[in-house]
């Protein structure tokens, strides 16, 4: 496998939806429930926002042809919600604390660029899809307690755990952009989908 699609997998669904739910059993344990609470709000509010900017597009082409957006990264968006957040639980105790969640932060920007990169979004929809993703974050770090501590034995099984996303899973493929396709189309009784070409072949889009 080549640089950019091995970097580009690390975006996906498969992936990162288990990371979400080890952070959120790592924020519980250490944390309690507020901030198992907080964690997965944020993060379900981003997700939610970015299947319906995906639904609209599919459904009713609701969209920019002069930005070329057809809807949030997903890969992106998940990206920079997550990693900056792990990498804060995995390294942030020690002497990285304070560039624990930049390293997740870069992580997260190669993932975006990895879909520029390799076609599958436009430039506005990388960006758009990391800074929601960055919000996430930011509003999670900022909130959440300056430490989450763990026994020793907690906190090898959770780094143990990490290893069935972010290896055994990787590069498998979540059916998200297919599902979404699904529910515009019926949301709206289209017969099919919005593309990028349709959006294109407009003389003016409903987005400016």
């Amino acid at each position: 496998m080549s640089f950019w699609p091995f970097i580009t997998n690390f975006g996906d669904a498969a992936v990162m939806l288990p990371c979400a739910l080890l952070i959120g059993l790592w924020l519980a344990l250490g944390s309690g429930l507020r901030a198992l609470l907080l964690w997965f709000g944020l993060f379900a509010l981003a997700c939610l926002l970015t299947a319906a900017t995906k639904i609209a597009f599919f459904g009713w082409g609701i969209g920019s042809r002069e930005l070329d957006f057809t809807g949030f990264s997903g890969h992106s968006m998940q990206a920079a919600s997550v990693l900056p957040v792990l990498a804060w639980l995995l390294f942030g105790q020690g002497r990285l604390r304070p560039l624990a969640p930049w390293l997740g932060v870069g992580a997260a920007v190669l993932v975006a660029y990895s879909r520029v990169r390799l076609g599958y979004h436009s430039p506005s929809e990388a960006i758009t899809g990391t800074l929601l993703g960055l919000v996430v974050a930011a509003l999670c770090l900022r909130l959440l307690p300056a430490q989450v501590l763990l026994p020793r034995r907690q906190t090898l099984v959770l780094v143990a755990s990490l290893l069935l996303p972010l290896v055994l899973l990787h590069g498998r493929r979540a059916p998200t952009h297919d599902l979404m396709q699904d529910l515009g189309t019926l949301a709206a009784g289209s017969d099919r989908p919005y593309t990028r070409a349709d959006l294109h072949a407009r003389t003016s889009s409903p987005i400016n």
